[in-house]
């Protein structure tokens, strides 16, 4: 892969796509003091298929609604406004990518591992003793965002990233190692280009670009060691199918650092084991 193409993408010569314009809207409504639930349902709501998508994922399995929910403004009241403005980025962001399915990379397996993550993600920073500056809520985005990169890559180089995903699965090595031997850059720093082009906290680009490490980013910040940790997590529920993998996680040097329960991560393993089936892309 020419040094050129490396320096085009890092150096945004490539098209990045915007951060979905209804997720826009909605971040501007979070902002306004004025208003409420009705008024993000309603915008929701003027996307007809955004709006059909979001009521069907709030009423399948993942959620566990008692009652059948029937519009996006009452979405907004059970899940809370900033919850449902997650739903919809991960909706906006699954569908904006959705040509890609047909290249032979495993794109829905990437969302699945992405909203384990999310979840994941937010769970950790609730659980967690540190004192991140992300809201629980936050931590969703990135998990949800943090292997973005890789999609990008897939739009732009194709062929060539195929064949860099097909060597790691081949060869039994880590996607990331690969990426930054063949290619001499990682699609963490690619996601993270996307997450700075889209105006987001720093916090949650630093999550996106060190989730792989090095190691000292990890320890220095406790939003990219929350994330690092939902990230193989996800990996060992999704992929290993082994809780005692999961587990294992977290050891007791990362407990520690990041002020978790042992205890109450095993309980969120479990948790999150018995969910990750009903996960829905």
């Amino acid at each position: 892969m020419s040094s050129e193409l490396v320096r085009n993408i890092l150096a945004d010569n490539v098209s990045i796509p915007s951060l979905p314009s209804v997720v826009v809207r909605i971040n501007a409504l979070l902002e306004d003091p004025n208003a409420g639930t009705r008024e993000v349902g309603a915008e929701i709501a003027k996307d007809a298929p955004l709006a059909s998508k979001v009521l069907r994922l709030v009423n399948s399995a993942a959620y566990g609604m008692r009652q059948k929910v029937v519009s996006t403004e009452q979405a907004s009241a059970v899940l809370g406004m900033r919850a449902l403005r997650n739903l919809v980025l991960q909706v906006s962001v699954v569908g904006q990518f959705k040509h890609l399915e047909q290249t032979g990379f495993d794109l829905d397996g990437l969302w699945r591992h992405g909203i384990l993550s999310a979840q994941l993600s937010q769970s950790l920073a609730k659980l967690s003793g540190t004192k991140a500056v992300l809201q629980p809520e936050e931590f969703y985005t990135c998990g949800l965002l943090h292997d973005l990169g890789q999609v990008l890559l897939l739009e732009h180089v194709g062929e060539s990233y195929l064949l860099v995903v097909k060597k790691a699965v081949d060869e039994g090595r880590s996607l990331f190692d690969v990426e930054n031997e063949v290619m001499g850059f990682s699609h963490a720093e690619i996601g993270a280009r996307v997450a700075l082009r889209w105006g987001l906290p720093g916090e949650i680009v630093s999550a996106i670009q060190f989730h792989h490490g090095p190691e000292d980013e990890i320890e220095a910040e406790p939003t990219v060691g929350i994330v690092d940790l939902a990230n193989r997590t996800a990996h060992a529920i999704l992929e290993q199918r082994d809780k005692v993998e999961a587990l294992a996680c977290l050891d007791a040097e990362r407990a520690a650092l990041l002020r978790l329960d042992q205890d109450a991560f095993a309980n969120l393993v479990d948790s999150a084991s018995e969910s990750a089936a009903s996960i829905e892309v």
